[in-house]
């Protein structure tokens, strides 16, 4: 349960890596639990934007990380299309916070499973 972990790590204010983005807290997406996370709002930096990746997807995009071995905007926009509409902030949270657990890294744009989590 992979979300299950990410709620432990990270706690609010944590920073996710290889992003500008802060985790903000547990919340609410598309009726699910969530994490949300804050966006630097580049008209208004007293305003950050708010996004969130609920469980289910966090469970799907990992799930196809460890089977296939990598997790690829292409793979993102063609099988989570929900979260996708949302931004491709998206897609940057979701490998950020496996980067976060030590469970990927971050090569040419995509995030490739560790093959010893940190």
């Amino acid at each position: 349960m992979i979300f299950r972990e990410i709620k432990a790590q990270a706690q609010p204010g944590t920073a996710i890596p290889e992003t500008s983005y802060r985790v903000k807290g547990i919340g609410k997406r598309r009726g699910e639990d969530a994490l949300v996370y804050l966006i630097p709002n580049r008209k208004a930096s007293s305003s950050p934007h708010q996004k969130g990746v609920t469980g289910l997807e966090f469970e799907r995009a990992y799930q196809h990380l460890t089977e296939d071995g990598d997790f690829t905007r292409r793979w993102f926009k063609l099988n989570m299309p929900d979260c996708e509409k949302e931004g491709p902030c998206q897609f940057l949270a979701i490998g950020g916070l496996f980067v976060l657990l030590g469970r990927a890294s971050k090569q040419r744009g995509r995030y490739v499973l560790r093959s010893e989590p940190l």
